[in-house]
């Protein structure tokens, strides 16, 4: 039997969440086969405005119209609750071989079409009760979660504003071996970080090339750079506590062209580094400069650096994060809660909106196979079970109810 929302004032959550299962995991195959990358996001947007307006849910746009604001709620008393879901894509040829599979030469490698589906997902259960809301929702659709600017553009035009985010739910899907599907994994340690900052730089270094076999008359920029990727490899091992997780990684170098007999003008090195200390980020940064300047200075070169800020480290409100889990083992089908201290170093921009609501981030587990092995986001190959969506978006709608009474 079909469960509206009047019938909904006196049913379960998760009874509807199981109603709408189906459209669900549509949802997500559909925004499975369009991926698109960075904060250019049109398809998917149109499709996410056009299942709001079937479900009759205000939104405005923003981040050039990528980034959709939903509200729900009729009180202007009481909480404002936010659930930020991301949406972009990843630039990986998918081999999955699935019936939805991409087509377009991007993938959503990452699990970000299934976290906007378990947004709408809660969205479609809240606007149900919409009525019996004690505050309102504020559902933040994401474009540019994987280069770590989409959070700063809706920031900048105001999402968490009028109204006023109190406080805020972010969700990643993860497929991982030997877990039970539908698990779900906070991560509690005594600094609250669930994940690392995310900072990349670029060092430009300026020689004078000429004959290879004439050096004396040049000003080799190779020689620097080689020992600038030494003396940053060292800054981690040797100037950093053992206790700090830092990387610090080199990911690209240049330098020259095919001609065997030229000395360059100029060569180049980029990278990223990670830290889950604010502190240990400033003095990366810090002596990046300084090394790159010292270096080039000793070889008689010169360089820039530049540094793109990312993000900062995802700090969670442990009330949040225990409301999540009390509100999780509330679940009819609930599995395992883990709990982890170990936060990631990879980068979230989720905390770009942590940094100015409180909130709180989780994984929601399954554990479905690809062509019968298990493989890790960003992979070509990467899949996740979606039928069990329907209880992620049962637990972020009871999770934001929840929120509302406290």
């Amino acid at each position: 039997m079909k469960i509206t929302g009047k019938e909904l004032k006196t049913m379960n959550i998760q009874e509807y969440a199981e109603e709408i299962q189906g459209e669900i995991t549509d949802w997500r195959r559909a925004m499975h086969q369009f991926p698109e990358l960075g904060v250019s996001l049109p398809k998917t947007a149109r499709y996410i405005a056009g299942q709001l307006d079937r479900m009759g849910i205000s939104y405005s746009k923003c981040a050039d119209g990528s980034g959709i604001v939903a509200l729900i709620g009729k009180h202007n008393t009481g909480k404002t609750v936010g659930l930020r879901a991301d949406m972009d894509g990843l630039p990986v040829s998918e081999k999955t071989g699935l019936d939805f599979a991409s087509s377009n030469g991007n993938m959503h490698a990452c699990g970000h079409d299934s976290h906007a589906a378990a947004a709408l997902g809660a969205a479609k259960i809240l606007k149900a009760m919409e009525d019996e809301l004690p505050g309102r929702v504020k559902i933040l659709f994401q474009p540019g979660e994987e280069t770590l600017d989409g959070a700063k553009a809706m920031i900048k035009d105001g999402a968490l504003e009028n109204p006023k985010v109190d406080v805020l739910l972010a969700m990643h899907t993860m497929n991982k071996e030997n877990v039970k599907n539908g698990s779900i994994e906070i991560v509690e340690n005594e600094r609250h970080v669930y994940s690392a900052s995310s900072d990349a730089y670029i060092i430009r270094i300026y020689g004078k090339g000429g004959h290879a076999a004439m050096p004396e008359n040049c000003v080799d920029p190779i020689l620097p750079l080689s020992q600038l990727i030494a003396a940053i490899q060292q800054i981690v091992s040797r100037e950093i506590a053992p206790i700090e997780p830092a990387v610090i990684t080199i990911s690209g170098v240049h330098a020259g062209n095919e001609s065997f007999n030229v000395i360059p003008d100029y060569a180049e090195l980029r990278g990223t580094y990670r830290t889950q200390n604010p502190f240990v980020r400033t003095y990366i940064t810090k002596r990046l400069k300084e090394l790159a300047s010292a270096v080039c200075t000793a070889f008689r070169a010169s360089c820039d650096v530049q540094i793109e800020e990312g993000v900062p480290s995802l700090v969670n409100s442990p009330e949040v994060l225990d409301t999540i889990a009390d509100t999780y083992q509330t679940m009819k089908w609930k599995q395992d809660l883990i709990r982890s201290s170990t936060p990631l170093m990879g980068g979230e921009d989720a905390a770009c909106f942590f940094e100015k609501v409180p909130g709180g981030y989780f994984m929601f587990l399954t554990n479905k196979t690809c062509k019968n092995s298990y493989y890790p986001v960003h992979n070509a190959m990467y899949d996740l079970d979606d039928e069990i969506l329907y209880q992620a978006s049962g637990l972020l709608a009871e999770t934001i109810v929840n929120l509302m009474k406290k």
